[in-house]
């Protein structure tokens, strides 16, 4: 990789900040929040909320309560539904606003909109105000991740607009997708950031028109009429800029933020780990996606075909040669961050460690506002940002050179929810929408704050809790606002207004009602301090209809499950309202879980049973390096009460883990980092942790140590560093490591023990003082004994007597690849064969017995060995065969054929032979005349006990001539088939007939033989029709050969 260079930034402060204990976060809604996206406060006060369902919601400070100003239809998918606002420069005179959201008929158009509605006085949203201004085209079969969708709107008319890559980085490993392969769009961020010619991956910048529709301003990045460009394109090369924070008129310059992708380490062959990034834009230009990170630290252009290197990105003069590109090939110099941070706090911003930034406002101090609440000077012209995953808050200025200065964390103490947006009102308070802990569509804990900063006296701090906010009439609800405090410590005052007629019903820190109609209720509890100072809790109860119960009972909370695994679920919901439940009307999803965010990945509808199956999905950019988790949410919505008593929702979620982590992706930690790359634990007593574990099932724990030294003591804690003990790795030997660069891994195994239900794992190190064994941690592993099984394929033996003749494949089932390996043993478990990560193994070698099968993990630890009979003979019967030689005999010669046959695995179950087809017996002579003269053919076939045949085939010939026949007629003599008279008549036509051939006479050597023949086949001379038959053969065999002769 390129040398990198990054440039630190100071810490201190020119005059001590505020003091915390003056600022106050005060709670204006928690009730009935469901994904709050945007905020955005209005000249007046209110405070107009968008949610991700299409709801605008207002805030109206008048009465301190929320109302449905109305419902814009929207498509919820990925990360798109409803995802921008902002008001209107002149919303005070016109309630205009601006809303941006995924149409309705996304599924085929893939269109995001924006468009003006007007909103009313009356909190109310006037849908058939709606004008359209722009469209957005995203890329056609997109999932709606990476969407950003932010707006933002100036005081001089200038509407900018947020889009995202759209781009899912399945192959690039947590890197730029840069994917130009055919097929592969999808993950080439070329085709959408880096596309001077599409609108993804921008900030637009565009003047809406008052009948809908747009201007293009000057100064954008493209002049109209650029060939191949966008106009509307003010900034590009972003991969998801969630958060535009601000515009400063007065300069020009723009405050946004852009997540960045997703490796938690650098590669020194592709690049830097994941930052995100934030920007004080001075003016339109190249911001770097996918080619430069940081302050113009390049990627390596991944070659995706050979997955290899290429050459590394030029910052300077980027070229866009994609064949997904439809935009300019050469393009704008980038432009470097402002500010960049990664998952671990780095030296170039020290303050800063994270992977959600968030672009706030910039405060402008107003000294002639006579607000009671406004942020102190001190704040003046500081730019806000913050991050979602890790609920830091920060401000910052910047000194001559616009490199940020004096960064100051804004009220560390406090407890900020995930915060989403915060804006600056006209009050000066900064007001905070946060989204909540979880991953619900509806968290507890969402809400909206203002925070003010209060030099008096100070406003008391609600906290109440209902026995019930619904149920069926008659509905008595016990409320109790005891842990309600001053920060002043003032006695406070209590005011309950119960059933929302704005009548106080009762007083003091606890209040119970009975509700005997049906409706929704807005209690509202009101504490005042002695000194006048007003809190307000607006409360929701339902009446005549009760929230739905929802659990998922399984599967569990915090144990585990494997990607592409099926994951079986279960939901058990009761609603006394609505009796029994369609279970098709319950909706089940998952999302990967990635630090603390999560992915969409999947929807399920369970069957009549409420029963279904999940596969959990993982893609290349959430890898081994990265910390994953899977997310189970199950819903469920009623069918609402009588009368106007609304639907009300109930849901559940467990979190599930893979059963391997890398250390390095430790949520928490005392002491611990790493070290390139990898956990280094340095001192004893250090130690990490990892969240909301079951270890139900689990049998042991595998860790893989690197140390130099003997003597470390590892203990793993549930809920503390030193709570109840569940595994310990006692005096862990050497393991080999030499120094921290040379580091030797080997993995070590101890039993678990399970203390019930899901806890937070602290994983503690410690060892005698004053050695230093230099440990690392790199892996473990959560495991349980599997239940293997093996099947065979053929199922039934392909030979005889229960023998396979063919390639035996073994299947396994029960192994997780990565965690068990399959093994067996043909030879009673004198040796093991690992099986390939797939569980599928040929046995091509003969077995005769029994086959032994179990599985081994990383640490050496096995299953139980199973077993399965299994005899395979591939082998065909060897066969030894002698007394017959392929050559010519003649025909008075006699052969004696011997054969034999072994089988060393089932044994040979038959061996014969055969002359032409005629069967012959082991050592039994063979008289050749008997034959008929010619070719023949020995044949030696065996087969074995399983069926397998092997034939040996010997091939010779038998002839006669003048010789051979006077040697049978002394054969035939001898064995008495004719008397010596006879005899010496056959031999006496033979005798003749070679003298006369022998002189050439053809034809007077053929009349002796003819009367041969006729000697011969007198019954009254040979008796045995067989030597007839030969004699005569033979005598004809003599002729033709005389007759060639002539």
């Amino acid at each position: 990789m390129p040398a990198t260079s990054v440039v630190a930034h100071p810490g201190e402060h020119s005059s001590p900040p505020p003091p915390d204990e003056r600022f106050q976060k005060v709670l204006l809604e928690n009730t009935g929040l469901t994904q709050p996206m945007r905020i955005s406060v209005a000249p007046d006060g209110r405070v107009v909320y968008i949610e991700r369902d299409g709801r605008v919601k207002v805030w109206d400070p008048t009465t301190k309560a929320s109302v449905v100003a109305g419902t814009v239809p929207v498509r919820v998918v990925g990360e798109l539904g409803m995802v921008g606002l902002a008001l209107a420069p002149d919303f005070a005179t016109t309630g205009h606003l601006y809303l941006h959201f995924s149409r309705p008929d996304w599924a085929s158009s893939f269109i995001s909109r924006v468009s003006r509605f007007t909103l009313g006085d009356d909190n109310m949203l006037d849908l058939s105000s709606e004008k359209v201004i722009l469209d957005i085209q995203h890329p056609q079969g997109v999932g709606g991740g990476h969407s950003a969708g932010d707006l933002l709107m100036s005081d001089d008319g200038y509407l900018f607009i947020a889009t995202g890559d759209n781009t899912n980085c399945c192959a690039s490993r947590g890197f730029p997708g840069t994917d130009e392969r055919p097929g592969q769009a999808g993950g080439d961020a070329q085709r959408t950031s880096a596309n001077t010619n599409d609108l993804n991956g921008k900030i637009l910048r565009i003047v809406p028109k008052p009948e809908g529709g747009y201007d293009i301003p000057e100064g954008n990045l493209f002049p109209v009429g650029t060939a191949k460009t966008r106009p509307e394109i003010y900034a590009m090369g972003f991969r998801n800029p969630f958060t535009i924070g601000d515009y400063d008129e007065a300069t020009g310059k723009l405050w946004m933020a852009d997540y960045g992708p997703d490796a938690v380490l650098a590669d020194p062959q592709r690049g830097p780990a994941g930052h995100v990034r934030v920007f004080l834009m001075d003016g339109p230009g190249n911001y770097g996606w996918p080619y430069c990170t940081m302050n113009n630290v390049p990627y390596n252009d991944w070659n995706y075909v050979t997955d290899q290197p290429g050459p590394w990105f030029d910052c300077a003069a980027p070229v866009n040669d994609s064949p997904n590109n439809t935009g300019l090939v050469n393009l704008p110099p980038i432009k470097p961050a402002t500010v960049y941070y990664t998952y671990d706090k780095q030296s170039y911003f020290p303050e800063l460690y994270g992977g959600g930034a968030m672009a706030g406002p910039q405060y402008h101090y107003d000294a002639a506002s006579t607000s009671k609440t406004k942020f102190p000077e001190w704040f003046d012209n500081r730019r806000f940002f913050f991050d979602w995953t890790t609920d830091w808050v920060q401000t910052t200025a910047f000194d001559e050179t616009g490199a940020p200065a004096e960064m100051h964390e804004l009220l560390p103490d406090l407890d900020f929810r995930k915060p989403m947006d915060m804006q600056f009102g006209p009050d000066g308070s900064l007001y905070v929408l946060e989204y909540g802990n979880g991953w619900g569509a509806s968290n507890d804990d969402s809400g909206i704050y203002r925070i003010d900063y209060v030099e008096g006296n100070r406003t008391p701090a609600i906290q109440t809790d209902l026995s019930a906010d619904s149920g069926q009439l008659p509905l008595t609800v016990d409320f109790d606002a005891s842990a309600t405090t001053d920060p002043d410590g003032d006695p406070l005052t209590f005011s309950w207004d119960l059933d929302g007629d704005g009548t106080a019903d009762a007083t003091g820190p606890t209040a119970s009602y009975t509700y005997t109609t049906s409706g929704q209720f807005h209690p509202r509890l009101t504490v005042t301090d002695s000194g006048g100072a007003e809190a307000i809790a607006n409360l929701s109860v339902v009446a005549g209809n009760t929230r739905p119960t929802v659990e998922l009972t399984l599967p569990e909370d915090g144990r585990f499950a494997e990607f592409g695994q099926n994951l079986p679920f279960k939901v058990k919901v009761t609603d006394p309202e609505d009796g029994t439940i369609d279970c098709t009307k319950v909706k089940v999803t998952y999302q990967l879980g990635h630090n603390q965010h999560g992915h969409p990945m999947a929807e399920a509808t369970p069957n009549a049973d409420c029963a279904g199956v999940l596969v959990p999905g993982r893609d290349a950019s959430h890898g081994t390096n990265a910390y994953v988790f899977h997310v189970v949410e199950a819903s469920y919505t009623d069918q609402g009460g009588a009368g106007d008593t609304p639907a009300l929702e109930g849901s559940s979620d467990v979190v599930l883990h893979p059963r391997q982590y890398a250390a390095s992706t430790y949520q928490k930690g005392l002491g611990v980092g790493l070290y390139t790359g990898q956990l280094f634990i340095p001192d004893t007593g250090n130690w990490f942790m990892f969240p909301r574990i079951n270890l139900k099932g689990v049998d042991h724990l595998n860790m893989e140590f690197a140390t130099r030294l003997p003597g470390v003591n590892f203990t793993v804690h549930a809920d503390s560093p030193t709570g109840p003990t569940v595994a310990s790795f006692a005096n862990v030997p050497g393991t080999g490591s030499t120094s921290l660069s040379s580091r030797v891994y080997k993995w070590f195994t101890t039993p678990i023990t399970d203390p019930g239900g899901a806890h937070d794992l602290y994983f503690v190190a410690t060892w005698t003082g004053g050695v230093q064994p230099e440990l690392f941690a790199r892996n473990f592993q959560f495991q349980t004994i599997p239940d293997i099984r093996v099947t065979l394929d053929p199922a039934a033996p392909t030979g005889n007597n229960g023998w396979y003749t063919s390639d035996v494949k073994l299947t396994y089932s029960g192994l997780t690849a990565g965690l068990w390996t399959g093994q067996y043993s043909i030879n009673d478990g004198t040796t093991w064969v690992n099986v390939p990560a797939t569980g599928i193994q040929t046995v091509s070698a003969d077995v005769n017995g029994t086959l032994l099968y179990r599985a081994t993990d990383s640490a050496g630890t096995t299953s139980p060995s199973g077993s399965l009979p299994l005899k395979v003979d591939k082998t065909a019967p060897g066969i030894a065969a002698i007394g017959v030689e392929p050559k010519p005999y003649g025909d008075a010669e006699s052969i004696t054929p011997v054969f034999t046959a072994s089988d060393a695995t089932s044994g040979v179950s038959s061996v014969k032979a055969t002359i032409d087809g005629t069967g012959v017996d082991s050592s039994a002579p063979v008289p050749l005349w008997s034959l008929p003269l010619g070719e023949h053919t020995f044949t030696v076939t065996a087969t074995d006990n399983a069926g397998n045949t092997a034939t040996q085939t010997i091939t010779f010939t038998t002839r006669t001539s003048y010789d051979e026949v006077r040697a049978l007629i002394t054969q035939f003599q001898l064995a008495g088939k004719f008397n010596a008279d006879t005899a010496a008549k056959l031999r006496d036509r033979i005798d003749r007939s070679q003298e006369q051939a022998l002189k050439g006479r053809i034809q007077h050597a053929i009349n002796p033989l003819e009367n041969f023949i006729s000697e011969a086949g007198k019954p009254n001379k040979i008796a045995d029709s067989a030597v007839r038959a030969a004699l005569a053969r033979d005598g004809q065999a003599l002729i033709a050969d005389l007759a060639e002769q002539q």
